[in-house]
């Protein structure tokens, strides 16, 4: 529905996205990033979002793009540009130039204070 609302051709599945967003997740399972943001590289060509949910109900996918895609508030689409606040987890959404997609979740196991 977000890339429908811009008239955005709708994104396919990539297992090896998939993988590769599982891999990274695995390797913060013990410390949910900390006070650390997570640092990829962008000469590997991969957009990417993060979600996080503390809580006891399912999180899902769906539930992510719907966080991502409340930032359309802070966008705006005459100048290209973020205003009043971050966006950018919103223009990778719904991006022309995104034509596929793959997403993991872990539970993450950091014990918070």
């Amino acid at each position: 529905m977000a890339r429908e609302y811009v008239s955005t051709p709708p994104l396919s599945w990539d297992p090896k996205l998939e993988t590769h967003a599982l891999n990274f997740l695995n390797k913060h399972k013990m410390d949910c990033f900390g006070e650390e943001k997570p640092l990829i590289s962008s000469s590997s060509g991969i957009g990417w979002n993060i979600a996080y949910y503390m809580g006891n109900r399912p999180f899902y996918g769906a539930s992510a793009v719907q966080i991502w895609f409340r930032q359309i508030k802070k966008y705006d689409h005459e100048t290209n540009k973020c205003v009043g606040g971050k966006c950018h987890s919103y223009t990778q959404v719904v991006w022309k130039n995104s034509t596929r997609l793959g997403c993991a979740r872990i539970k993450c196991h950091a014990t918070m204070i």
